[in-house]
């Protein structure tokens, strides 16, 4: 559309309205859409206007592109058929533009006859020929083609049987439009009508597109739709400096001497003092007791029985003597001894366990700030000595002269935005950049969000995990932690049902079960309420013989009046009762077998070692966590037994949560002393302004005037921008943002929005933008106060901060204006083809970037040129002291002098 509009205004410098006899339409008036048309329609009134209808727009138009029905203007031309004469036609025309309807009859016969409508003659051949079925089918094929290349068009067109390239579309586009032109001259001759303007003007006529779906909605924000036109762009420079209006007065009377001496000193010192102290006492006694009864039976029954027996034989020969001798001898001893012992021991253990912390806090924390600032000034202006007589000085106002002068572009593809507030941005950096005189910077607002309008900071704001931004935000430190959000009191103690009297050498059978009971009372901490417990219980088995009443009745068991015994296991079975709350926990069968079973499983020790959590029955279910909704402080007492064992280890945890008188105390005093650090930051702030508010001696403005310039136009530049993209534009993301490190480049993200950077850049004649700054009540009303306030030294610079809107003209970059309208529409650089390639038509070399960065282009006429007068506050003491001043740079003509002095009142 864009390339079909500069086809008719080309070389133009105005746009005129164009009356219905100068139209002439694309597709035939009144005639049904065709199946192209009518799905682009469907496809641009599905879409908003922030997707725009790019996608689907485009790829219909560029499958019929690639189609056999697609009209080619540069293809080889067809032997025969309306596409073979229209073309004759136009060359015709071109070579005749003067010529006569009977001469154009002449010709629309000879064609009918290559047609072969027989019925035509001289004088009916345009009607002949309008009425003939290839003509409606011939003048939609080419509205088809011509929307099709406007709308999905690029730098070449892909033809069937094979690809090659092709001329510019934008160039294809042009010779179908002529065809247009061409093909209503043929049905302006058919109608009855003979009375037509000349065949030049006919040429001359408008193409008209559908609508809908023309015209294409702008993705771009204009202020108005863009056209051709020369570009008129004023430069300025400034020419000089002179001296203006008075401002002030100082006068010194002969012998007076006249001192001014601002002398201001600002002294802050605080003290803080905060110092805490814990004493903690705990004491711990263990009381033992053992009792010990023996009894000992003992009986010794000796027999000693001694016999003894002498006999001496002997018998030998000596000499006539013959002797025999026999000695023998018995003893007998025998002793019995039976000894009975009885052993009774009692051991008891007592433990008691007191602890008691005491916490002294008390503010002493000292933090010494000391600020001494003096500011003196002083202004001495002695005429007490040798006196020559008054002394004088005349202050005047400095005006900066500024030249200015007009330069003419001619052709330009102009584009107009309107920008509210341009100088936004610049105000908020000024606002919030830190001046280099001080030292305090501006507290945020004693808000939840830190932001003028936000909901005040109170209280019921401080949480554990908000509190140390609110303490960065004012530099508050030192700060009490905040209480544990739960913690743990736990307590492990034995359950003890005596010492058994058997061994395992020699049992005796147990009439009951063993069973013993421990009560605790666990402490909870100080600022804390329990909130839920758990318990857990070990114990080993017995393994003994048991007194059972299982088989009470039957004597043929063995037992005495249905007792009897059993040797086995013994099921263990413990409870731990909580404010109240009693869970159970049990070996194996334990719950569901009879009361005193004993239960034979001999070799399976582990299998009845009791190691269970207790579980509570709560809703009907059971929980290994009792949830303590009474939620107890203090202490908390637990009692738990076990019966079936001698001996069991039992372990309790009571999860426990700050009180909410706990967490409002915390929350108190953080918010205190934030509130503190905040009302510091506000006096030493605002003492500080109260002395920079005081005029300097020497005013000095921030910035040069050439840097404002840079500014004004760097401004200016993204607003346009973000109105030429038609989003929100937000820089392009194309680094790696990494923690401890500086920022790498993601190589991916900068290749892909380098294309789309580029054409911002090139599309776009930014040298030659021109605008103009509208006052400051043309913004909303709640900021006129700050904008018409604003002042500095450079007059400009003011204009552009005060600005309430600026309108903007920008102009194409000549040769993309066809790449500008397309991306206007679709939001697609270059055309929608790939960044161009030294060597193509749209190709910006680096240095004619550069070029263009330090000069105008070189096609612009110079023009009219003039000077102004523009006031600055900047002062200047005049050298001559004598009045009268006469305005030296008057424009108005010398009125009359009237010398009578004023008559003096009566």
């Amino acid at each position: 559309m864009a390339e079909l509009a500069r086809f008719q205004i080309t070389r133009r410098t105005e746009r005129n309205r164009i009356s219905a006899d100068g139209q002439v339409f694309v597709y035939p008036d009144r005639a049904a859409p065709t199946a192209l048309l009518q799905a682009v329609i469907d496809a641009v009134q599905g879409t908003d206007n922030d997707t725009a209808p790019s996608r689907a727009v485009r790829a219909l138009a560029r499958a019929f592109l690639k189609r056999k029905a697609f009209l080619d203007p540069d293809a080889p031309t067809a032997s025969q058929g309306l596409k073979a004469e229209i073309p004759k036609l136009d060359q015709w025309l071109t070579r005749h533009p003067d010529a006569s309807l009977d001469d154009l009859d002449a010709v629309l016969f000879a064609a009918a006859v290559r047609l072969g409508l027989k019925d035509a003659t001289p004088e009916t051949a345009a009607a002949t020929i309008v009425a003939s079925d290839k003509w409606a089918t011939f003048r939609a094929t080419v509205g088809d083609s011509l929307v099709s290349l406007l709308l999905g068009g690029n730098g070449a067109t892909v033809v069937e049987g094979g690809d090659r390239e092709e001329p510019p579309t934008h160039l294809k586009a042009a010779r179908l439009t002529r065809w247009v032109v061409v093909c209503g001259l043929v049905e302006s001759l058919a109608g009855c009508d003979r009375d037509l303007p000349p065949l030049r003007a006919l040429l001359k006529r408008q193409p008209v597109l559908p609508c809908p779906p023309f015209p294409l909605p702008f993705r771009s924000r204009l202020a108005r739709l863009p056209a051709f036109s020369d570009l008129y762009v004023v430069r300025d420079e400034w020419a000089r400096y002179v001296p203006g209006e008075i401002a002030h007065i100082e006068n010194v009377l002969k012998g007076e001497l006249k001192e001014r001496i601002h002398k201001r000193i600002d002294e802050t010192e605080t003290v803080e003092t905060r110092s805490q102290s814990e004493t903690t006492i705990a004491e711990r006694s263990t009381e033992t007791t053992d009792r010990t009864l023996l009894k000992e039976e003992s009986q010794v029954d000796t027999d000693l029985t001694v016999s003894v027996e002498g006999q001496v034989d002997t018998a030998g020969q000596y000499g006539p003597t013959h002797v025999e001798t026999h000695i023998g001898g018995s003893v007998e001893y025998s002793r019995a001894e039976s000894s009975r012992r009885a052993t009774e021991q009692a051991h008891e253990t007592v433990e008691r366990a007191i602890s008691r912390t005491e916490l002294r806090v008390s503010e002493a924390r000292t933090r010494r700030t000391l600020q001494r600032i003096e500011d003196r000034e002083r202004h001495l202006v002695d005429n007490a000595k040798d006196p020559d007589g008054h002394v004088t000085g005349v202050y005047r106002w400095v005006d900066k002269i500024q030249r200015f002068q007009v330069f003419r572009y001619p052709h330009r593809y102009l584009l107009e935005f309107q920008i509210p507030e341009p100088a936004t941005f610049v105000r908020w950096l000024a606002a919030h950049a830190p001046d280099p005189r001080t030292v305090y910077k501006e507290p945020d607002p004693f808000t939840v969000t830190g932001k003028e309008g936000g909901e005040r900071l109170t209280a019921a704001h401080i949480k554990a995990d908000t509190y140390s931004a609110f303490a960065a935000r004012y530099d508050v430190t030192g700060l009490p932690e905040p209480p544990d959000p739960e913690i743990a009191v736990s307590e492990a103690f034995v359950v003890s049902a005596g010492e058994r009297k058997d061994t395992i050498d020699n049992w005796s059978t147990i009439p009951f079960p063993p069973s013993g009971a421990q009560a605790k009372e666990l402490a909870i901490p100080e600022g804390y309420a329990a909130v839920s417990a758990v318990g857990s219980v070990s114990a080993p088995p017995e393994l003994a013989s048991w007194k059972t009443w299982t088989d009470w009745g039957n004597q043929e068991a063995g037992g005495k009046d249905g007792v009897h015994e059993k040797v086995g296991w013994h099921e263990i079975v413990a409870t731990l009762e909580i404010a109240g709350r009693t869970a159970r926990a049990a070996t194996q069968d334990a719950d569901t077998a009879p009361a005193n079973t004993v239960i034979q499983v001999p070799g399976l020790y582990h299998g009845f070692w009791l190691t269970e959590e207790f579980r509570w029955k709560q809703n009907g279910a059971e929980r290994r966590q009792l949830s303590l909704d009474t939620r107890p402080t203090g202490k908390l007492s637990v009692t738990a037994t076990v019966g079936g064992a001698y001996k069991a280890g039992v372990s309790v945890a009571v999860m426990c949560q700050p009180t909410e008188a706990t967490w409002a105390t915390w929350r108190n005093e953080v918010f205190a002393r934030i509130h503190a650090g905040y009302a510091d930051m506000l006096v030493l702030w605002q003492s500080e302004q109260a002395t920079l508010d005081e005029e300097p001696l020497i005013p000095v403005p921030q910035g040069s005037p050439a840097r404002h310039r840079e500014v004004v136009r760097e401004e200016l530049k993204r607003q346009v921008i973000e109105s030429f993209i038609g989003k929100r534009f937000e820089g392009m993301a194309a680094l790696e943002e990494s923690e401890g490190t500086w920022s790498r480049m993601d190589l991916d993200k900068a290749q892909a929005v380098g294309p789309y950077l580029q054409f911002l850049e090139q599309a776009i004649e930014w040298s030659t933008m021109t605008y103009i700054l509208y006052p400051y009540f043309w913004a909303d009303s709640t900021r006129w106060d700050e904008l018409q306030q604003t002042e500095s030294a450079d007059p400009e610079y003011d204009k552009f901060l005060r600005s309430g809107s600026a309108r903007v003209v920008v102009a194409a970059r000549p040769g993309f204006e066809c790449a500008v309208n397309h991306f206007m529409i679709f939001g697609e650089p270059w055309g929608g083809d790939p960044a161009p390639v030294p060597g193509d038509e749209l190709y910006v070399s680096v240095a004619q970037e550069l070029k263009e960065l330090t000069q105008a282009p070189a096609d612009g006429i110079p023009g009219e040129t003039w000077e102004a007068r523009l006031p600055t506050t900047l002062l200047w003491l005049d050298t001559d002291s004598t009045l009268p001043k006469e305005n030296e740079h008057a424009t108005l003509p010398e009125g009359i002098h009237h010398d009578t002095p004023p008559r003096e009142a009566s």
